[in-house]
């Protein structure tokens, strides 16, 4: 076998003209781009997906306790489960990136007559003759009503300063969901309202 003899000048010709390889020599300017579009576009996108399910889960959590407590014997019942029991903001953060601030319990009587005319009542026994379901003002709606007010956290919390809410902090919401009030009917016993007990 014969081996050819080659120069270093035909060595280095050589090299000039050929180059050198260029596979993967875009991988650099790739991994920059792919880290770009994660941070810029998929994770405000992941977040702006999840914000709104977590607030509508949040929403039917509230829903349906409102719903329960409309059927409560007595107001007195209805208040003391919401301020009493920690069960609903228990089962609010069951949902996982949402955090309960305060729940409020009120019951809002409406005259049919003038829709103007509105009592709130966020107390039990403090319901005035005036607006009793037999009053001759009346008649009158009567619904219970729960106010939370919640932050609700993103998917990905992004760590920088000034905070952008949304992305790097929590969203505050507000959650207002009312129930007609069931039970207008008098205690037998006491002779009052069960919605004024």
């Amino acid at each position: 076998m014969k081996l050819r003899q080659i120069s270093t000048n035909q060595l280095l010709r050589s090299c000039r003209t050929r180059g050198r390889n260029k596979r993967g020599a875009q991988m650099p300017e790739f991994a920059a781009a792919l880290i770009m579009l994660v941070l810029i576009f998929f994770i405000p996108v992941l977040d702006l997906a999840i914000i709104p399910i977590r607030y509508f889960m949040t929403r039917e959590v509230i829903e349906q306790e409102v719903r329960e407590l409309s059927h409560a014997d007595k107001l007195s019942h209805a208040f003391a489960a919401v301020y009493a029991d920690s069960g609903l903001m228990d089962r609010i953060r069951k949902i996982g990136g949402v955090e309960p601030k305060t729940i409020e319990a009120h019951l809002l009587i409406e005259s049919d007559k003038d829709l103007k005319r509105v009592l709130d009542v966020t107390k039990p026994r403090t319901i005035s003759k005036d607006w009793w379901p037999d009053s001759p003002l009346g008649p009158y709606t009567y619904r219970l009503e729960l106010r939370a007010s919640l932050e609700i956290q993103p998917a990905v919390m992004m760590q920088f300063d000034p905070k952008i809410i949304g992305l790097s902090g929590p969203i505050p919401a507000q959650i207002v969901i009312a129930s007609p009030w069931e039970h207008l009917a008098r205690n037998p016993v006491t002779k009052a309202f069960y919605v004024n007990e």
